[in-house]
């Protein structure tokens, strides 16, 4: 009984692994490397936007 119970641990201990594991994966895949540097680019961006619009005397829905 007591080996079986060690048996069920290491069996949860290993699949919250087993998921870990994946989810390091796919965080560092290509693809989400890529989306996350475009949200950057996009949010710097935005940013300038608005710093080139305050500079040049324009305001929205004037």
């Amino acid at each position: 009984m007591n080996q079986k119970a060690i048996m069920i641990a290491l069996g949860g201990i290993g699949g919250v692994a087993l998921l870990g594991a994946l989810a390091a994966g796919v965080w560092n895949s290509r693809q989400m490397r890529f989306a996350r540097t475009m949200k950057r680019v996009e949010c710097v961006l935005y940013k300038l936007g608005g710093v080139l619009q305050s500079a040049s005397g324009k305001r929205e829905g004037a």
